[in-house]
């Protein structure tokens, strides 16, 4: 089995794609990618043995790619909060029952939705770097730091 295109139909019928990293009997951990992004880790991560490191520390993390990002079909009018119904049909599809989860960047809206969804199956929930509200800092001081193509990203996603 490949472990990192994995598919699970969700209720609805749309299908999800997931990947598993590190030790597969491991602690179960949901990773939450951040804008834009996926189930797959970075180049710099590969590069630097993160498979292996979750392996020596007894870990298994599952990515998925949200609605509309590279193997997972589209969600129309979804909301961050529809993630929780995600994770838990992966969940289920690998009979996991508790798990932690975490998320970076604006994938730490959706780990704190799982939390609050899944509470009784969420062991811990991490968020590193969260999302600021567009709204509420504007383009110029909310962009600030971000690379040219991520910022092109956002105005298009914007229009």
């Amino acid at each position: 089995m490949d472990r990192m295109a994995q598919t699970v139909a969700t209720e609805g019928g749309r299908l999800l794609t997931f990947a598993e990293w590190g030790a597969h009997d491991g602690v179960p951990i949901f990773s939450m990618h951040g804008t834009p992004g996926c189930r797959l880790p970075s180049r710099r991560r590969i590069e630097n043995g993160w498979a292996a490191v979750l392996d020596e520390l007894g870990v298994r993390v599952i990515t998925h790619d949200r609605p509309g990002y590279g193997g997972s079909d589209r969600q129309p009018g979804r909301s961050v909060a529809d993630t929780a119904a995600d994770v838990a049909a992966i969940a289920g599809a690998l009979g996991i029952d508790r798990f932690a989860v975490e998320g970076g960047s604006s994938g730490s809206a959706h780990a704190l939705a799982v939390a609050a969804q899944l509470g009784s199956r969420v062991r811990r929930v991490a968020v590193t770097a969260p999302m600021a509200p567009y709204v509420v800092l504007g383009p110029v001081e909310w962009s600030a730091g971000q690379d040219a193509e991520v910022q092109s990203y956002v105005a298009a996603c914007l229009q």
